[in-house]
């Protein structure tokens, strides 16, 4: 058994960031003066510095029973200083609202746990790996987590930044339902049901407003890996995890399928009489279409999940043959095994059977024959 502990720091710099002010040259003349001009890159800021992040971690490596057991436990916590982020400055400054400084804060801890063991050992072995990370981090400063309604939605990992909650964090706007006469998607505001889509999602928005699910990023992930032999014949497989957090769905969006014709299996499962809000969240078909209905549907609490899932991730089956001979034979022996890849989930907590890794196609599945020989 052994104990170790570390300590230490490092610092980030931003190329694109300086301290002095500087241009850029147009590659155009002028309309108005027919002469080169310039643009301002970055505004002076005297007071831009080096990110700095401290790491502190303690390990211990064990192993028991003659190493039939082995494995390590780690735990960390580190904590970034004078993080570059969009800072509000006073706007008689004259560059604009805000301006890149080291205005942010950000900790977190984590857990690293490895494990390998032998099971059974003899003329059949069993022996099996695991692993398991976890990590949560939480935003402690940043001037720049003022709420601004739809802006702080961004795709399925978004930063949010508000102080006290994790950086990337998964937010959505409150659901009441489809319209039971026309099928269009409702919110909430001011505790009414509306479908002022303007109101619903503009800048007087606030945090409280929204529905904040949780962490956009894996609290936990981990692997499990177990092989098997016994007379020349051998199996393994490996299997991943990933859990704790949310992700948004692929939804319909009706501009883009009447403009680009791109749409989703959802079109079939759309509101069209009174009576399927009570088996569909999916909004009715309207023309003119209003993008800002199609906006809100997709920002909507409905259309975040879980993301926790177990993946296959291999299978490899293999047999030993040891041909006669022995070291007079050209081969001693060979190997011939089958490979299967890209298994797929084989457990989800969303019941909508989507894969939260891909927002597309997923990887194809794969099977591989071959044999492998040694002299």
């Amino acid at each position: 058994m052994k104990l170790r502990t570390t300590f230490g720091a490092s610092g980030n710099t931003d190329p694109s960031t300086t301290a002095v002010t500087t241009i850029t040259y147009s590659g155009f003349n002028s309309v108005f003066t027919q002469s080169p001009y310039a643009l301002f890159s970055n505004y002076a800021n005297p007071e831009l510095k080096w990110e700095r992040v401290f790491m502190f971690n303690a390990g211990l490596d064990f192993a028991l029973r003659g190493n039939r057991i082995k494995g390590s436990l780690e735990y960390y916590r580190k904590k970034s200083v004078d993080l570059l982020a969009l800072t509000p400055i006073d706007l008689t400054a004259g560059v604009g609202a805000t301006l890149v400084k080291n205005s942010g804060v950000i900790s977190g801890d984590g857990v690293d746990l490895e494990l390998s063991s032998r099971n059974i050992t003899g003329r059949f072995s069993w022996s099996s790996d695991f692993f398991l990370n976890y990590y949560k981090d939480k935003v402690i400063k940043n001037y720049n987590s003022t709420f601004n309604g739809r802006g702080r939605l961004n795709g399925n990992v978004s930063y949010t930044g508000f102080v006290g909650y994790p950086l990337y964090g998964m937010i959505s706007f409150k659901w009441a339902g489809l319209d039971p006469n026309t099928g269009d998607p409702q919110g909430i505001l001011n505790g009414a049901v509306s479908k002022d889509y303007n109101a619903l999602m503009g800048s007087s928005l606030k945090f409280e407003d929204m529905v904040y699910h949780g962490t956009a990023l894996p609290i936990f992930t981990g692997g499990l890996g177990n092989s098997f032999a016994y007379a020349g014949l051998t199996l393994s497989f490996r299997m991943s995890f990933k859990l704790g957090y949310y992700f948004r769905k692929n939804v319909l969006d009706y501009g883009s399928l009447m403009i680009g014709r791109e749409g989703t299996a959802d079109y079939a499962n759309r509101w069209q009489k009174p009576g399927d809000e009570l088996r569909t969240n999916v909004p009715s078909l309207v023309y003119p279409n209003s993008d800002l209905r199609d906006e809100f549907y997709w920002g909507s609490e409905v259309n975040v999940l879980k993301g926790d899932h177990i993946r296959m991730q291999y299978v490899n089956l293999g047999y030993d043959v040891r041909l006669p001979g022995g070291k007079k034979a050209a081969f001693s022996k060979f190997q011939v095994f089958v490979v299967a890849s890209n298994l797929g989930i084989i457990w989800r907590a969303n019941k909508e059977h989507i894969d939260p890794d891909f927002n597309g196609i997923p990887d194809a599945k794969s099977i591989a024959f071959g044999f492998k020989s040694s002299l």
